[in-house]
């Protein structure tokens, strides 16, 4: 079941946002990444510089094929470049 639009709010409203001052955090021991395990830490970053490290080789590896892409699919040089740049841009966005 999808949640709709009251489910979310009513649920938002209904656990706010701790505070950063005061024993805010304390109420929410998992919100902190102090308060998360090194193991933890650790999977998270090296899962992000993957996501990281996989997108880029995505946008790079076309690149290196333009010339069989060209051939393939009989598209010309700007196109290519185009579909690059595309992915490129958004990416970056």
């Amino acid at each position: 079941m999808a949640p709709t639009i009251q489910r979310i709010l009513r649920y938002a409203f209904q656990h706010p946002i701790p505070s950063i001052s005061g024993k805010g955090f304390d109420e929410y021991p998992l919100d902190t990444l102090q308060n998360w395990s090194r193991a933890s830490r650790w999977y998270y970053t090296m899962l992000a510089a993957v996501l990281v490290f996989n997108a880029t080789f995505a946008g790079s590896a076309p690149s290196g094929i333009v010339i069989q892409l060209q051939k393939q699919f009989t598209a010309s040089l700007e196109v290519e470049t185009l579909i690059i740049s595309l992915f490129i841009a958004g990416y970056c966005v």
